[in-house]
């Protein structure tokens, strides 16, 4: 949705829902010349901006779609790529609130970053009975196909998912 377009729709929806600006403004926790420059659409509200007014105001807006979201969220799949769970994490909380669909790629990668580092961590245990060595390549190789397969399937803008990943962060 283009700016302007964004501006009035949530100025339709403010005046449809019987709010003043100010009222608005209060309950989105922004002042009000933030909410007038959103409404006339010279600014781009933040992600956590936009999922307020869609709570309040009952709307189903997105963010706006440009390169920047889709770089971070690209970058944060590749992260799996060596099961270091601090880059991801430092990505997540750095971009968790700028861009809506962050929050729930990084809870994902998270989650499946943990995972692996479970099964490594088991692999190298397993190590000593002959059979850790060839499942530390297997989970290896998943790990890293995994990452590279679903950053390409977000930059394509495609569904990703992430097998024997268990929901350690809701």
């Amino acid at each position: 949705m283009k700016q302007p377009d964004f501006g009035k729709t949530v100025l339709d929806a403010r005046k449809k829902s019987g709010l003043t600006q100010e009222e608005l403004a209060e309950k989105c926790s922004i002042n009000v010349r933030s909410l007038q420059r959103i409404e006339n659409g010279k600014v781009q509200p933040r992600a956590s901006t936009i999922r307020m007014i869609n709570k309040i105001l009952d709307l189903k807006l997105e963010e706006k779609n440009d390169i920047a979201p889709r770089f971070w969220l690209i970058l944060l799949h590749l992260s799996s790529f060596v099961p270091i769970i601090v880059i991801a994490l430092m990505i997540w909380l750095a971009k968790k609130d700028d861009y809506l669909e962050m929050d729930r790629h990084g809870r994902d990668v998270l989650n499946f970053q943990i995972s692996i580092s479970i099964y490594l961590f088991a692999s190298a245990l397993l190590i000593v009975v002959g059979v850790g060595l060839f499942s530390l390549m297997i989970i290896g190789w998943y790990a890293a196909f995994a990452s590279v397969y679903n950053a390409v399937q977000v930059a394509q803008g495609k569904p990703y998912k992430y097998l024997l990943s268990i929901r350690f962060i809701k």
